[in-house]
């Protein structure tokens, strides 16, 4: 293989038995101070929390170099997803019966049109958009984007 590669038989058996190098200590030292950091968290501390609890306790290093030995060694954050219920009636988010499976295909544009109503997340409040598809050509007819849910929402993504 040494011949292969056009090194010296020396030369690999020297860097086989070579020590680690003082970067490569260093990182080792460093990533057991930060996987003690991040198993005190429970696993909820990212690279930038790490690297300023690192640097409360005195030890200087970069935040890109934690982050590196952090990914290299698998560690992440867990996040937690934030829900919020939609502040609704239920009556007005019942589900309804689907009337258009027992039609038949559409063959022509404006045949059949769906409808639906969603919300979208913008800053701290929501929007609603009401959309309606023409299912032959699979484009949009109108809509309507609005901060509140009513009947005047889909009344003006039906009259677009």
């Amino acid at each position: 293989m040494c011949r292969h590669l056009t090194i010296s038989r020396s030369g690999y058996y020297a860097w086989t038995n070579r020590k680690p190098g003082k970067r490569a200590s260093e990182n080792a030292e460093l990533l057991l101070k930060i996987r003690r950091i991040f198993n005190e968290s429970e696993g909820r501390y990212g690279s930038p929390k790490v690297y300023r609890t690192l640097k409360r306790q005195g030890i200087r290093v970069g935040e890109n170099r934690v982050a590196r030995l952090m990914q290299v060694w698998g560690m992440k954050a867990r996040t937690h997803r934030i829900y919020r219920r939609l502040l609704t009636r239920r009556a007005v988010l019942r589900a309804w019966p689907n009337y258009r499976l027992t039609l038949d295909k559409p063959v022509a544009v404006n045949q059949q049109w769906s409808s639906d109503v969603t919300y979208i997340k913008m800053g701290r409040k929501n929007v609603f958009l009401a959309v309606v598809l023409d299912l032959y050509s699979r484009r949009i007819v109108g809509w309507k984007l609005e901060e509140s849910l009513n009947t005047d929402l889909s009344r003006g993504a039906l009259k677009q």
